[in-house]
């Protein structure tokens, strides 16, 4: 029965990047209505509900009924939360600017464009959405697919296909160590809201610290490498403190030993792997 279920989560995952390859297809290939919408940042809404929600929808619609972990957070957890994703942010921005030494970062012109924008507006493309659409997913069906197998092996799975729905190789590295924290965050509390609050604060401080720079002059001969070195000792900074919050949420929220099972590996994983790799090497 457990196989079953990790066969499904592989499965649905191995359909979502083939649903998306049919939509970038499409859209390259045909002539749309309002082509123009595409280029404004509220395509990525759209972008969420039909290459996440809708294929999500109808993959869930001819299988079991998908039951998702959604108990209540209390005030303590609600703070944890905010507090461990506000210090991961340090460690999220190394990252991000260690990819950036190599490639360039997409987001950077959607952070241009979602300046323009009301932050409330804002907020809802760059935060809520992704929070809700694929907290629904991967830490939704895909986590609760996975129950019984070892929780280190959920996560990196989680992350890993969390990492490979970006469609980005300069996301890769932090969508992937995101999904990690995701996982033990909706594990330990046993519901799908912390995962969704964590997101949200994640992607709206990102948001808010670009804008507040957007207005702050910087001397150009700074180069990228003396940022990472000063966002790399702030995170050392915030360490300890990030680490004393983890250590307090897990014993807040831990209720017994690990469930073991056998490794999720099979054909519809295998499936995942390859087909990533072909769009990798198509995108390059």
């Amino acid at each position: 029965m457990r196989s079953q279920l990790v066969s499904a989560a592989n499965q649905l995952m191995l359909f979502l990047l083939a649903f998306n390859l049919l939509l970038a297809f499409l859209f390259s290939n045909v002539n749309v209505p309002f082509i123009d919408f595409f280029d404004t940042p509220w395509f990525l809404v759209v972008a969420q509900v039909l290459g996440l929600l809708l294929p999500f929808l109808l993959f869930s619609s001819v299988g079991e009924r998908v039951t998702i972990e959604r108990e209540r957070l209390d005030f303590a957890n609600v703070v944890l939360i905010v507090a461990i994703s506000l210090l991961l942010q340090p460690f999220m921005m190394f990252v991000s600017g260690l990819a950036s030494l190599v490639m360039p970062n997409p987001v950077e012109g959607l952070i241009a464009d979602l300046l323009a924008l009301p932050v409330p507006a804002a907020l809802v493309i760059i935060a809520l959405t992704p929070a809700v659409c694929e907290e629904l997913v991967f830490r939704g069906f895909i986590q609760s697919r996975y129950a019984g197998q070892p929780l280190l092996v959920t996560a990196l799975v989680n992350g890993l296909f969390f990492a490979m729905i970006h469609f980005s190789l300069h996301q890769f590295a932090y969508a992937f160590l995101m999904g990690i924290v995701f996982v033990y965050m909706v594990h330990f509390t046993r519901s799908i809201y912390s995962a969704m609050l964590s997101h949200f604060v994640i992607n709206a401080s990102q948001f808010l610290l670009a804008r507040a720079a957007s207005g702050v002059e910087t001397d150009e001969s700074v180069e990228l490498i003396e940022a990472l070195f000063a966002i790399g000792r702030l995170a050392l900074f915030v360490l300890p403190l990030l680490l004393a919050l983890g250590y307090c949420f897990v014993k807040r929220n831990y209720r017994g030993k690990e469930i073991f099972g056998k490794h999720p590996l099979d054909l519809a994983f295998a499936a995942v792997v390859i087909l990533y790799l072909g769009l990798v090497v198509f995108i390059l």
